[in-house]
């Protein structure tokens, strides 16, 4: 414990120094029971970047225990993102089938834009090791058949209760507007903390 406890602080400085004038993502997590099997979900996720907070998503959701190692959630997202002056919404469907056998993860999500009916399947593995996490994740564009985002990441968990966990990460996030166009790359802080009620 009192390793963990060294190890956090020197990944906070490691990543400001590296991370310096890019982004950091919040991403809060807080769960509780419905009934059996099935949990409430709110993810209220923040993007921060030089010139402070344009990005702002709400996820409200479901997630079904369907067996040992296999999962289903469902989620509705409200999705504010600055433009300019103004913060049109977008609203968003969600759908994920996740497979767990330690220490992998692997995780299929369909991506509905609602506001603009793009839909997109996302893929994700993720490896722990330890307290680390390792993690890649694609992002396919169903409308105009071509892969538009990509995120590679590494990252570190502490558990603080048998209820709640905090990660830090790296995240290098990858981006084609059109299939022609070169990858735009971001490097992303990312904080998070868990609580399952």
């Amino acid at each position: 414990m009192f390793k963990k406890m060294l190890m956090t602080p020197f990944l906070v400085l490691l990543a400001s120094g590296v991370w310096a004038g890019s982004e950091i993502w919040l991403n809060p997590d807080l769960k509780g029971p419905l009934v059996d099997k099935v949990k409430w979900e709110y993810i209220p996720e923040m993007r921060i970047k030089d010139n402070g907070l344009y990005y702002l998503q709400n996820y409200l959701g479901i997630n079904w225990s369907l067996d040992k190692s296999w999962e289903a959630n469902l989620y509705y997202a409200l999705k504010f993102q600055k433009s300019g002056n103004d913060w049109p919404p977008s609203n968003l469907g969600y759908i994920d089938l996740i497979y767990k056998n330690n220490p992998l993860k692997n995780r299929v999500r369909l991506e509905q834009d609602l506001s603009k009916g793009l839909l997109k399947y996302r893929e994700s593995l993720q490896l722990k090791w330890n307290s680390w996490y390792f993690g890649e994740e694609i992002f396919f564009n169903t409308k105009y058949g071509y892969l538009d985002e990509g995120r590679s990441q590494v990252g570190y968990f502490l558990k603080l209760s048998k209820q709640a966990e905090a990660t830090l990460g790296y995240l290098l996030r990858r981006q084609k507007s059109i299939i022609s166009s070169d990858w735009i790359w971001t490097g992303v802080l990312s904080l998070g903390a868990k609580i399952d009620l």
